[in-house]
């Protein structure tokens, strides 16, 4: 079970040079698994209870994918009280958890997933998203380091650090993070848009452009990375190229137009 990531922290940042409003839109990466474990992790129960156990797990999934967690919760403790050894049942107990907003024992489920199964990638990814959720963001980062030592492939692992690190106002960091992740997955416009609002943040607008570009090779449409490449452009002081920006937006998104408008008039 992999909780929903967050897709979108609505916030805004301002240049302390010029006090220019930009739109960080940062995006954690859709992980797209279903919140249970899938049933090609699960090692098969054995032993004593076995039989029983499953009984329960399954009933915990059906009530989780059925909004009842609470009720779900009480069937995945049946589980742990037969089979405490079980490490889907505390990951998928945690989720539960984080759906009715109980975060701090949902970590404690998480951390017991992974104290049982330490290579298990799901339960790390879940943990990271729940310190997010109690703004942990030293713990998250430790749990995102987790799943990239298991799985140094893990385009998604190194995006979500990089935006863990946006948060903490660690702009160098968070571009390394996405220049990582941009290594293993180089098509995400995400990654290369959040890369240019980093490099924003250390007013390196040259090397901003050249992100956002990249970011609208892939998705030209994306309003929010045509509105942060005209700003970075007026702070270098190419309003010709801003006014393109401008212009463009007015197809896209006429209501972005005219914040960049009141910008760089």
């Amino acid at each position: 079970m992999i909780l929903n990531s967050i897709k979108q922290i609505p916030a805004f940042f301002t240049l302390a040079i010029m006090m220019i409003i930009l739109f960080p839109v940062i995006a954690y990466s859709g992980i797209e698994s279903s919140y249970h474990a899938s049933n090609r992790e699960i090692e098969p129960l054995e032993g004593s209870n076995a039989e029983k156990a499953v009984m329960f797990y399954n009933l915990g999934n059906e009530l989780s994918k059925s909004g009842k967690h609470q009720e779900a919760i009480e069937a995945y403790k049946k589980v742990i009280a037969l089979k405490p050894d079980f490490p889907y049942a505390h990951n998928d107990i945690g989720a539960a958890y984080v759906e009715l907003g109980m975060y701090k024992e949902a970590v404690e489920a998480f951390r017991q997933a992974v104290k049982i199964k330490p290579d298990y990638v799901n339960a790390y990814n879940n943990l990271a998203i729940t310190y997010n959720k109690l703004r942990m963001n030293e713990e998250e980062r430790e749990a995102y380091k987790k799943v990239i030592k298991i799985n140094p492939e893990s385009a998604d692992a190194y995006y979500n650090l990089g935006i863990s690190y946006s948060e903490s106002g660690m702009y160098k960091e968070a571009i390394s993070s996405y220049k990582s992740s941009l290594i293993i997955k180089p098509r995400d416009a995400d990654a290369y848009f959040n890369m240019g609002v980093s490099y924003g943040k250390l007013a390196m607008h040259k090397d901003a452009i050249v992100a956002y570009k990249k970011a609208l090779a892939i998705n030209p449409d994306a309003a929010d990375a045509h509105y942060n490449l005209g700003v970075s452009y007026f702070n270098m002081q190419q309003k010709d190229a801003a006014v393109k920006e401008y212009e463009i937006l007015k197809t896209l998104d006429p209501q972005m137009a005219e914040k960049l408008h009141e910008v760089i008039k």
